[in-house]
């Protein structure tokens, strides 16, 4: 409505109107906006129109919108136009401002038609809505898996240790709260490994002492069970 006050400035002084130039203005704006244009004089009498015959027209004074635009400068309203004969949206404004108005510019469009771009509108929103959600879902998915696929193999790493596998290799390490515990869990891995290969290693050493000695050996626990003989104690005993 203000861009239809600033192309129509000069025509909207009182006494510079020139009726039959406004109307011609106000149907090439409704080409081009799509809504009804409606030019008021502040004293409410139509100066421009492009769907009626502006002569056959009522005084405007008491429509709602123009009513709150000679108030506060702009006002709306949604009613039945007896004009057309459907329920429209009326905005109006007082141009060029409150302190120096010389007429109000109002613009009209079927309430239908609002209600089309507000189910368009809402089709974009959910359609958007939608798409967000979709994408949240799949950047969840992403997380979860980049995050738990570290746990799920640490998991099995303790579980295979549990079981007396120990992994000769170390796990990946990211630089979050799990890789710090992947971290440790590679050190304690690596510790108990280099544990194991020594006792491996004196283990080796004992069995190739007991097998050289002459004197049999036997190591028994508590209960008298016979844990561990020498070739020369098996010899001896005939074991």
């Amino acid at each position: 409505a203000r861009m239809v006050g600033e192309t129509l400035r000069g025509g909207l002084q009182p006494e510079l109107v020139d009726a039959a130039g406004l109307d011609r203005a106000a149907r090439q704006w409704k080409q081009t906006l799509g809504a009804r244009v409606t030019l008021v004089a502040l004293n409410g009498v139509v100066i421009g129109e492009s769907d009626e015959d502006r002569t056959q027209m009522n005084n405007h004074a008491d429509r709602p919108e123009v009513i709150q635009a000679l108030q506060t400068g702009q006002g709306s309203s949604v009613r039945f136009s007896h004009t057309v004969g459907y329920d429209m949206l009326y905005t109006a404004v007082l141009f060029p401002s409150q302190e120096a108005p010389v007429a109000i510019i109002r613009l009209a469009m079927p309430l239908t038609q609002v209600q089309a771009h507000v189910r368009q509108l809402r089709t974009i929103m959910l359609s958007a809505t939608l798409v967000v959600t979709l994408l949240a879902v799949i950047l969840a998915a992403w997380i979860s898996g980049r995050t738990s696929r570290p746990i799920l193999q640490l998991t099995q790493a303790v579980r295979q240790m549990a079981a007396g596998e120990l992994t000769g290799h170390s796990l990946e390490a990211a630089g979050d709260e799990v890789g710090q515990l992947t971290q440790a869990f590679n050190a304690m891995t690596t510790r108990l490994n280099e544990q194991f290969n020594a006792l491996e290693t004196e283990r080796g050493k004992l069995a190739a002492v007991l097998e050289k000695m002459t004197d049999g050996v036997l190591i028994v626990d508590e209960q008298g069970v016979i844990l561990l003989t020498n070739p020369a104690a098996e010899e001896m005993f005939s074991l």
